[in-house]
């Protein structure tokens, strides 16, 4: 363990060690205070101890996660519990934790480096008024209803008001008696109450930075500019989607693209670079979401920046394969062409004819297509995804090439959009959709004819896609626990895609599997880099429905915890 992990392990725990001492003090026996000390400020000690307490237990959370505004305030605290422990009543050993916190605070303000978000103040202090108001209302109300019956005595409203005041600020009256349990259980609520506000306002200083999609123009060029230099990858086009940000390197010759999506960022494939800058870009990306407070994983990564992910201290899952078909060699002659023959004949004896419809696409055409689009949606398991594909916008789609699938008739029956690759020699495709009626093999027959297309303009090989959870029956014994884990519950997991099949699919016509991975920081990032995947990969329109889905949280949290049973069990040796 690195010598800045050990400080900051050590600094959470004294801050801990300090807040906790500070609550236990209050109902340890302690010797009286000087006869020269009044007691309001005796009571106002108390009080002060209570909430230094809380608010030192509560930022050691803070502190872990190395956050800037941690180190101000817990240095503060510090001094005030400090001040606490010897104003009215001394006491030597409570000093140990706040003097042995400044001694660690004072040489390692470096060490905090996150950054947390600009707290909206109208709103927060708007939201802590209201509360106050529900707090005071509910105490009021409280003392002036069960006076008599739980406190043996009558409160007028004033005198209720005032009680209410003193119980929220724990300066409570201590000659009031209660004399049923439900008294005593009115009282400690309205302690509870000033705990949660405590912790709401400490919540409003700490939360994270809050992530605003912003992209502006010049840099979505430039990172097109950059895939045009570097791209790896056929999916590297939907880095220029405007669902992303991007992070540029210190050099301006690497990108990141990603979107964030519950304080957790998620990098879509590598960044994009020279080869030699790879590293030093990750670590940059890496350091610019700790400073704001964010999680941060990379998915469908290639394999060739492995070592430099594992270098910087990241751990790597294998997520499926890409299917590759090789189109130097994809005929439809001979014996090694005859069942593709076979469908495409089968079809065209129907009527099935193929349209090639260059940008931009007339009216009537991007109109047909829509009403593709729109029935192909009504087919169970079909829906809009984003982020790792494309969805359809008419903008998008209109200044896209499509080939186009037309009966007997001339209706459109289905369609692919053609769209740029950046993998040098390789092809690739975005939206393939069909009617519900289509005939048999319509889709084979798509891409039988888009392979041929994509050969006839000189590219190498057709990229397929990711094939989620693919590939684990040749995973060997060099594979991480998570990635044997989920060998073992593959049959069961589909928590990435909702595509069933989709290998068996696709490896009619793949010639070559090419595994991809998800790159994070340790297995207790896995479920944030799901709900992740899942949020940012969903159509905002249908987010919602499916975010608050109490199915989809009960099944979330069965995946994560038959994932953590099953690796468990590995590391044992079960």
């Amino acid at each position: 363990m690195k010598r800045e992990t050990l400080l900051i392990w050590l600094i959470t725990l004294v801050t801990l060690f300090s807040g906790f001492f500070n609550l236990i003090s209050l109902i340890r026996p302690f010797s009286p205070a000087p006869a020269f000390i009044d007691l309001p400020l005796v009571a106002t000690s108390r009080l002060l101890t209570l909430l230094v307490g809380l608010a030192l237990v509560v930022s050691a959370v803070n502190v872990y996660r190395r956050r800037r505004l941690a180190y101000y305030l817990v240095l503060g605290l510090a001094v005030v519990a400090a001040l606490a422990q010897v104003s009215a009543r001394p006491d030597l050993i409570g000093l140990v934790g706040p003097l042995l916190l400044l001694l660690l605070l004072a040489r390692t303000r470096h060490l905090f480096t996150t950054r947390t978000g600009r707290p909206d103040l109208g709103r927060t202090l708007v939201r802590i008024g209201l509360a106050l108001l529900a707090a005071l209302t509910y105490g009021t109300a409280g003392f002036w209803w069960l006076g008599s019956r739980d406190f043996g005595r009558t409160f007028s409203p004033a005198a209720s008001l005032v009680e209410a005041v003193r119980y929220l600020l724990l300066l409570g009256d201590p000659a009031l008696s209660t004399e049923t349990a439900f008294g005593r259980w009115f009282l400690l609520s309205l302690s509870w109450i000033t705990v949660f506000l405590l912790a709401y306002v400490l919540y409003s200083l700490f939360r994270p930075i809050a992530y605003q999609l912003n992209t502006r123009p010049h840099e979505r060029a430039r990172a097109e500019a950059l895939l045009k230099l570097y791209g790896r990858a056929a999916e590297d086009y939907f880095k220029l989607w405007p669902d992303k940000s991007y992070f540029f390197s210190s050099s301006g010759n690497c990108v990141v693209a990603y979107g964030v999506s519950g304080s957790f960022a998620l990098a879509l494939g590598d960044p994009v670079g020279p080869a030699e800058e790879i590293a030093e870009a990750t670590a940059e990306f890496l350091t610019f979401c700790r400073e704001n407070g964010w999680g941060v994983a990379f998915h469908n990564t290639l394999p060739d920046f492995l070592p430099v992910y594992e270098t910087l201290g990241l751990r790597r899952l294998q997520i499926g394969e890409e299917a590759l078909v090789d189109l130097t060699t994809f005929t439809l002659e001979g014996k090694q062409g005859r069942w593709l023959r076979k469908s495409v004949n089968k079809l065209e004896r129907e009527g099935i004819a193929l349209e090639l419809v260059r940008p931009p696409l007339p009216d009537a055409v991007l109109a047909e297509a829509q009403e593709v689009s729109d029935e192909w949606l009504t087919i169970p398991g079909r829906r809009e995804r984003t982020f790792t594909l494309g969805q359809f916008v008419p903008e998008y789609v209109q200044q896209t090439p499509m080939l186009v699938a037309r009966d007997a008739s001339g209706r459109m029956v289905a369609f692919v959009t053609i769209i740029p690759s950046y993998a040098p020699g390789q092809a690739t495709a975005d939206l393939m959709r069909r009617r519900r009626d289509a005939p048999n093999g319509i889709m084979d027959y798509l891409f039988i004819k888009l392979f041929e297309y994509n050969k006839a303009e000189g590219f190498s090989s057709f990229s397929l896609g990711l094939a989620p959870l693919s590939g684990y029956e040749e995973i060997g014994e060099e594979a991480t626990l998570e990635e044997k884990a989920l060998r073992s519950l593959s049959q069961r997991l589909d928590f990435l895609f909702g595509f069933t099949g989709l290998r068996q699919y696709k490896g009619k016509f793949a010639t070559d599997w090419k595994p991809r991975y998800a790159v994070y920081g340790s297995p207790l990032a896995l479920p944030r880099y799901e709900r992740a995947l899942s949020h940012l990969s969903t159509v905002p329109a249908l987010t919602q429905e499916r975010w608050f889905s109490p199915g989809r949280w009960r099944r979330f949290g069965r995946v994560t915890l038959e994932l953590v049973e099953e690796i468990q069990r590995l590391r044992r040796g079960g």
